[in-house]
């Protein structure tokens, strides 16, 4: 019988995705480049336990509606192979994907839209 567990991603982790979120809205926020003065201000986030207690993942009906957008974006350029239509869109994006939020992804999936649709 499979035990069934919870698993809560730790204080420091999620300090981190805070970090980073502030980061994607603010560019001009503080880049760190000394990994001990990362953790510990990261360390000083954590106080504040009751978000850890809350945190419940990502919802995941966020995923059809990202995937209706993308599937809207490959066919404005149908042409283009799979591979070619990625390159393109992270392209557009101007920073690594792996980073990127799903909000911000459908804004950039519709910036794309928006320049490779034929004006009407």
């Amino acid at each position: 019988m499979k035990k069934e567990t919870t698993e809560i991603p730790n204080e420091v982790t999620m300090a981190a995705f805070r970090e980073m979120e502030l980061m994607e809205k603010d560019p001009n926020r503080k880049l760190y480049t000394d990994m001990d003065e990362l953790m510990r201000d990261l360390n000083s986030d954590v106080d504040d336990r009751s978000n850890m207690q809350d945190y419940r993942g990502r919802d995941p009906q966020r995923i059809h509606p990202l995937l209706l957008k993308l599937e809207e974006a490959w066919k404005a350029s149908p042409d283009l192979r799979f591979g070619q239509f990625i390159t393109n869109l992270f392209q557009t994006c101007g920073r690594d994907p792996f980073y990127i939020e799903d909000d911000i992804w459908m804004e950039t999936i519709q910036a794309y839209i928006d320049e490779k649709l034929p004006s009407v």
